[in-house]
């Protein structure tokens, strides 16, 4: 660990927290009287929250609390009682002390009542983080904590309690364990987490085989896929030749002469005698570089049609090309029945 420079100025030391002076005997009596009372209030179903306040401030006021030091002692018995665990009644007990000692509103108060303050400090703060939730999210909270007052007997109806509760006890944990019973709690927990399989560890010799088997067969995934890339290319390869055997053994069964292939593609010298041809004389500088016509051919070698694919935006030019087609007729006899022509632009 690294020393703190010189001019660093060291923290200040916590001061720890004193042990309170010991109650009276007017103290000890009227908690005892408190707690009495207190059993005796939890056990009516329709208690208020305030009918516990009204306990606690009668208990404050009375003479054997008269001392600083007793009432002291008096909110730190009740801190304990509340930090101990829940008990009957302790959700609406705890709502009644923090409004009566100020818990809620002075969060430094319960850090003098020692360890029992610091569990009541962070029940506060859930609490106060509880309450700021959706009002339905607060009923369906309240509605689960009122079943784990009276959970089932049969561990398989536990599932029903499960939905949301593990969401409760991870953002409000110390608030659960003052609202609900701690064994039914742990019995959830349990209940939920022997629901599932464990899967047993392997040994790292079956570990270390399992890899091995993945390994194979991912290597012969691979080998397969290469096989099928290859078979494929020859397949594109060896295509036209197949065809041309299967023709050429086609013409010797039936008699028929083998098909003559047809070009596609004009000769350069008809290209530019159509070039040639073109009788246009407007301005072509609007006209794209190169344009493109289909042409399709009758019997007798003769342009039918002349489709322009790329319009050049000139109806005159259009037709100029379409007549120096018909000019350069008759085309070649092995000339495919339609093909496509392209011409550069005419330079002026």
């Amino acid at each position: 660990m690294k020393n703190l420079p010189a001019c660093a100025p060291a923290a200040p030391a916590q001061p720890p927290v004193e042990p309170p002076p010991p109650a009276t005997a007017a103290c000890a009596d009227e908690y005892v009287r408190f707690d009495a009372a207190i059993d005796a209030l939890l056990r009516d179903d329709a208690l208020e929250p305030d009918a516990l306040a009204a306990e606690l401030r009668r208990s404050l006021d009375s003479e054997a609390l008269m001392n600083l030091g007793d009432a002291a002692h008096f909110e730190r018995r009740v801190a304990e009682r509340l930090a101990g665990g829940w008990r009957p009644g302790h959700e609406v007990l705890f709502r009644a002390a923090c409004a009566t000692f100020g818990w809620a509103r002075d969060p430094a108060r319960p850090a003098a009542l020692g360890p029992a303050g610091a569990v009541i400090r962070q029940a506060v703060v859930e609490q106060q983080r509880f309450d700021r939730q959706h009002p339905e999210d607060i009923e369906y909270a309240l509605a689960l904590i009122g079943q784990l007052h009276q959970p089932p007997d049969d561990d398989d109806e536990l599932w029903d309690l499960q939905v949301g509760f593990d969401q409760l006890a991870a953002d409000f944990p110390v608030w659960l364990r003052m609202n609900a019973p701690a064994a039914s709690i742990a019995r959830l927990q349990r209940s939920f987490a022997a629901s599932f399989d464990v899967k047993p560890v392997d040994s790292p010799e079956e570990e270390r085989r399992r890899q091995d088997v993945r390994r194979r067969f991912k290597y012969a995934l691979w080998g397969v896929a290469l096989c099928v890339a290859l078979a494929a290319g020859l397949v594109q390869v060896r295509k036209l030749g197949w065809e041309r055997a299967l023709e050429r053994e086609h013409s010797q069964w039936t008699g028929k002469p083998e098909p003559v292939p047809r070009r596609t593609e004009l000769p350069e010298e008809h290209r530019r005698r159509i070039e040639h041809g073109i009788a246009y004389h407007g301005s072509v500088a609007e006209l794209p570089a190169t344009l493109s016509y289909k042409i399709f051919l009758g019997a007798d070698r003769q342009a039918v049609v002349v489709m322009p694919m790329q319009r050049s935006g000139l109806p005159p030019f259009d037709a100029a090309v379409a007549s120096a087609v018909r000019a350069a007729e008759p085309y070649p006899a092995d000339m495919a029945p339609s093909f496509t022509l392209t011409i550069a632009r005419p330079e002026r």
